[in-house]
């Protein structure tokens, strides 16, 4: 199982949920996913499913309630509460009635309570996609991770061969930093999704400017708190690498857990400007998404227009 936590008031703070702030203090998340406790309702309980999880009762919930009698049922949403989850969420389909006893219940047993005018389809896109990232084994890799006209752009290379400046000249033609000489991936489903550490969110160094903020500098839109990796673009050095992909027909790729990314080599000289061969990258990548390879215009030009 998981050793990892999230806070419920980072939670809470994350998605400006109103909840009793005097009942959170240091409160623990434990579960990566969002608990419906539906059997436990029926008389079915499993303190593991309950303990530590965020509940969330909507729609459904409010029919078995009806159905069921809501009288009948206190004594088993009792039972949940004394095992001690970590956050209960009214999701939009709950009735004014029902979430104001449940309330009572959830202040009554100490456990964090709170209402929303999110459905339940809304709260599994937001709260559930949030809680699935932060929980997913991750790793950190060396580079820099930008997007590039929504293609997610991992520059990896060596130290100082020039990935954080080649990102800046992106950001300065308007395109978005996710995290610059630190990524951290994570595999969501069959996505390889890349994130900046904590410590060194939204800003990048440059050599001679040491870090900049660049959320300060640029703006919001600079910035992508995280995002897929769709392309790895590897800066080498144009004097020691003779074997490059030089026509691109090699199909290369970049492992990260059990997924291969696309990857590109670029042989670079230092002191040079190479953004704008990461930025033709992205580009040649997107037209590859859909179908379209400049290689293969080339051979059918070849073929039909042989002189």
């Amino acid at each position: 199982m998981s050793t990892k936590t999230i806070l419920v008031k980072d939670l809470v703070k994350k998605f400006n949920l109103e909840v009793n702030q005097s009942i959170i203090g240091e409160r623990q998340i434990i579960k990566p996913t969002l608990t419906r406790a539906g059997l436990a309702l029926g008389g079915f309980l499993n303190t593991h499913d309950i303990k530590g999880s965020v509940i969330v009762w909507s729609t459904q919930e409010k029919k078995f309630f009806d159905t069921v009698g809501f009288d009948n049922i206190r004594g088993e949403i009792e039972l949940i509460f004394k095992n001690e989850p970590a956050l209960v969420i009214m999701a939009s389909g709950m009735s004014d009635k029902h979430a104001e006893v449940i309330k009572k219940l959830a202040n009554l047993h100490n456990i964090p309570y709170c209402r929303t005018w999110m459905n339940m389809a809304s709260l599994h896109g937001s709260i559930g996609s949030y809680l699935l990232e932060e929980f997913a084994p991750s790793y950190q890799i060396h580079g820099t991770l930008v997007v590039i006209m929504g293609l997610g752009v991992m520059i990896m290379g060596d130290s100082g061969i020039g990935k954080s400046e080649a990102a800046l000249e992106l950001i300065q033609k308007g395109h978005q930093l996710v995290t610059d000489d630190a990524v951290i991936v994570s595999q969501i489903g069959e996505k390889i999704v890349g994130r900046a550490p904590r410590i060194t969110k939204n800003f990048l160094e440059a050599r001679g400017l040491g870090f900049i903020d660049i959320q300060s500098v640029y703006g919001y839109r600079a910035i992508v708190d995280y995002h897929d990796i769709d392309l790895v673009v590897k800066l080498t050095d144009f004097k020691e690498n003779n074997d490059f992909d030089r026509l691109g027909n090699k199909n290369l790729h970049y492992q990260i857990y059990n997924a291969k990314i696309p990857l590109i080599e670029i042989p670079v000289k230092a002191g040079r400007s190479f953004a704008s061969l990461v930025e033709a990258a992205a580009n040649v990548q997107i037209l590859r998404n859909q179908g379209v390879d400049p290689l293969d215009v080339i051979r059918e030009r070849t073929v039909s227009e042989p002189n």
